[in-house]
């Protein structure tokens, strides 16, 4: 089988749009006619009210009982069929042609990560703007710096989702963040310019950011440490500015883990961040690897 989405649900209306836009899917020919499974993954601590949909021979409902997000996704992928895993919130939709542009990625390039362009929809359902890295190849550097590459917009071969760990329930909220780091140092992507997601802006978000932030600088030092981190980084340094990111990183992890108390990490990130500087060479007399440095990195993703 080529896919398996998986679907955590808090019961929401939007989750029969999520349904119908992957049961619509159009495709070209009838390669992927049995090839495409979805699991919904029910989080309520309640059945979810029966509609047709859940006759249809390629959907299958489980629970988990409110262990939310991040187990929810992980018992749908260990139920998961499918060489790929596509994980969908149940507000967001599928565009109308976003399995076969992922399967036409996948058959031309066997890549273990594959993903597009997202459009952000608002309320009133008006486009917001769009997300994509517009990258292939080795994006490391990229995502450790703050790019995002959102949930409903990638496939992700089942092999390299769990050789990851699989979404870290202790990571949340930032999971997917935390993941989509640690898939960055392990393979390459391989990216489509067109919109394969929809993904709904329009609810109140219930996410504390300030516990995501510092989640996020925690997680990100756990990456960090990921063996040969320190060259798969430097070797998606393409250019004067992300030679500057690549050096900050470390830097800025130096300050965080002194503030933590941990002098033995600190100590090994200043001397890669020295490693990192002294390695950039012509790049330490340009303009872009000194905003690398010292700026905030503005998202390059949000077009």
């Amino acid at each position: 089988m080529f896919l398996t989405t998986v679907i955590p649900t808090i019961g929401r209306d939007k989750l029969n749009r999520t349904i119908r836009s992957l049961l619509g899917q159009s495709t070209s020919s009838n390669e992927l006619d049995g090839q495409h499974e979805i699991i919904v993954v029910n989080d309520t601590g309640a059945p979810l009210p029966h509609v047709a949909w859940m006759d249809e021979p390629n959907i299958q409902v489980v629970t988990t009982n409110r262990h939310r997000q991040s187990v929810a996704r992980n018992v749908g992928a260990a139920m998961a069929k499918g060489k790929y895993l596509h994980f969908l919130d149940d507000d967001d939709w599928l565009a109308p042609n976003g399995l076969e542009i992922f399967y036409q990625l996948a058959k031309s390039t066997d890549a273990d990560w594959i993903y597009g362009r997202a459009q952000l929809i608002d309320a009133t359902n008006q486009p917001l703007p769009q997300i994509g890295l517009d990258r292939s190849g080795n994006c490391s550097v990229q995502i450790m710096a703050g790019e995002w590459i959102p949930m409903g917009s990638y496939i992700v071969s089942n092999e390299l989702f769990f050789s990851a760990g699989g979404f870290n329930p202790l990571a949340s909220p930032g999971e997917d963040i935390a993941l989509c780091r640690q898939l960055a140092l392990r393979s390459d992507f391989v990216a489509s310019e067109e919109t394969v997601v929809f993904l709904d802006r329009g609810d109140h978000s219930s996410t504390d950011y300030t516990l995501a932030w510092e989640l996020s600088r925690r997680y990100r030092e756990r990456a960090l440490d990921h063996d040969g981190a320190f060259g798969r980084l430097r070797s998606s340094a393409d250019d004067g500015y992300w030679k500057g990111r690549l050096t900050r990183i470390y830097l800025t992890s130096t300050i965080w883990n002194i503030k933590h108390r941990q002098p033995v990490p600190a100590a090994m990130r200043f001397l890669k961040g020295v490693i990192s500087f002294t390695l950039s060479g012509v790049n330490l007399f340009t303009r872009s690897f000194w905003s690398g440095v010292t700026s905030t990195h503005v998202s390059r993703t949000v077009s």
